[in-house]
């Protein structure tokens, strides 16, 4: 009965014939369905739109006019990894448009609740999510981002591990904080790109346009502004920061698909690779292990990635499955 149901809930929001009581029973129904089972209802869909004239063109623009952030108890991009690309963006986009309607329509009696929406991208994934602000987190691999789905109401606070740039929208009667795990960064209306994972010794931040302010967890009263064009470091282990000029489109690279390195350890450039390629690099010559390395990478292929790298290093590689060797000759 309920897989009957959410199948004509999902058909009728499609069609853009669903009233909005039938909005709040798709949004119970898609709170409560296993995500497995959610993915084939929406592939089911996905079919059916295929035999139309040009279902995709009408999704991109539904996308442009209605994406919000992505609601569910946890969407991780794994669990779309199945779908063709525009079935995964109708997934995305039909869990996104369900939060924008219920929160743009509180007045009518619906209530969010503050539970947290999480959105995370897997090794070799990225995602971009519109906050119900306006503003866009562009997420890059293996990266998390957390937020209430009370958004904007009453404050604009989000959690980030992982890289992120942000773009956030103005708001002079709501500050936008963002957390991590050692520093909390503070602004109206600005774009800006953090560094932040887990499992890195240090936390970056660059600001690109507006102004921003820093609090460190350890120091608070050791608030930090920073200009455009400048970029934070704190490290984990001795709570030590500083401020220095960047180059913003080196920054940013990642954002164009490219991965560009000043005098990197290697160690640290092979994980960049595992993370933007979801791979797993077995380092097994020695002689370069404390090598650094200066390029910029652009590719979509990991084989041309290993390329590069042997124009530089002398080695030979094979891969098996998500693991990739790298040997002497």
């Amino acid at each position: 009965m309920a897989d009957n149901l959410l199948n004509q809930l999902l058909s009728r929001y499609m069609a853009g014939t669903i009233n909005d009581e039938g909005l709040e029973k798709l949004k119970i129904l898609v709170g409560i369905t296993d995500d497995d089972e959610l993915s084939k209802h929406v592939s089911r869909l996905w079919m059916e739109l295929e035999m139309e004239e040009n279902p995709t063109a009408r999704i991109l623009n539904e996308i442009y006019e209605t994406i919000r952030p992505v609601q569910k108890r946890r969407i991780v991009l794994k669990n779309i990894r199945r779908f063709t690309g525009a079935a995964a963006i109708l997934l995305i986009l039909l869990l996104s448009a369900l939060s924008f309607h219920l929160y743009t329509t509180r007045e009518n009696g619906y209530i969010i609740d503050a539970h947290d929406i999480i959105v995370q991208t897997e090794r070799g994934q990225q995602a971009t999510v519109i906050l119900p602000d306006g503003s866009k987190v562009k997420l890059n691999a293996g990266s998390l981002l957390r937020y209430k789905q009370n958004y904007g109401q009453e404050n604009r606070w989000v959690d980030l591990s992982g890289e992120a740039f942000f773009e956030i929208t103005k708001d002079e009667r709501k500050t936008f904080t963002l957390q991590t795990e050692h520093v909390d960064i503070q602004v109206l209306g600005t774009s800006f790109n953090v560094y932040s994972y887990d499992d890195e010794d240090e936390v970056e931040m660059t600001l690109i346009s507006g102004k921003i302010k820093i609090i460190p967890h350890a120091e608070p009263k050791n608030i930090i502004y920073l200009s455009p064009n400048e970029k934070f470091f704190y490290n984990k282990n001795s709570g030590k920061t500083k401020v220095q000029n960047t180059d913003n489109r080196f920054e940013t690279a990642w954002l164009r698909g490219a991965l560009v390195f000043r005098s990197e350890p290697i160690q640290n450039v092979l994980k960049k690779i595992e993370r933007k390629y979801g791979v797993t690099i077995h380092l097994n010559i020695p002689s370069i292990e404390n090598d650094k390395f200066t390029g910029s990478i652009e590719s979509e292929y990991i084989t041309e990635v290993m390329k590069i790298l042997q124009a530089h290093y002398a080695f030979k590689y094979r891969i098996e499955g998500d693991d990739l060797y790298i040997f002497s000759k």
